[in-house]
């Protein structure tokens, strides 16, 4: 994801004897590849959903944003899938995306627990992301799912957020924030 490749450029960028002047430039290079790329992506024609089981890109979504998060021993991960198989039209790279979003939001604001649930009603398919941490001000939703307002937990305006949410109406869906009954 663009925010695991940022930090990773920081970190490899910290380590040695490079000066503070080679270190901005490199981050600074690497943001402007992210642009551009983010650029790239909104040019190109809308992807054809395909039409294929959804139960393979969550658990693969999950996993990435659970093997980058740095405290990943102290947090039990629970994921509850269909054990029939959930042919849904989606763009299966979008919709990762969207998820590892989502679930690492949930890792960085737990307290030990996240979840994440998939299940099929009707005509629709839900898929949540749960965690036992504080949760978030009811007034705050919007602007997070816009970018407008900062992250208690980071400090900084939020992109991961805004992402899913927009990935979600891609889908002809949409992104509700409720408390769980984990809390979070």
């Amino acid at each position: 994801t663009p925010i695991a490749a940022l930090k990773e450029t920081i970190a490899d960028s910290s380590e040695g004897s490079i000066d503070v002047m080679a270190r901005m430039t490199r981050l600074a290079e690497q943001v402007l590849n992210q642009v551009s790329s983010a650029k790239e992506n909104l040019n190109h024609e809308p992807k054809v959903l395909s039409q294929e089981d959804i139960r393979q890109c969550i658990p693969e979504a999950a996993e990435q944003a659970f093997l980058a998060f740095e405290k990943k021993d102290s947090v039990r991960f629970n994921q509850k899938l269909p054990t029939e198989p959930l042919l849904v039209p989606h763009d299966p790279e979008n919709l990762r995306r969207a998820v590892s979003n989502l679930v690492s939001n949930a890792l960085r604001a737990c307290n030990g627990v996240v979840e994440i649930e998939v299940e099929k009603s009707n005509a629709a398919v839900a898929i949540r992301v749960s965690d036992n941490g504080n949760g978030v001000d009811p007034e705050d939703v919007g602007l997070l799912l816009q970018g407008r307002i900062t992250s208690k937990i980071s400090g900084r305006l939020g992109y991961g957020l805004p992402s899913a949410n927009h990935i979600a109406r891609l889908h002809g869906g949409r992104l509700i924030y409720r408390k769980s009954s984990l809390g979070g």
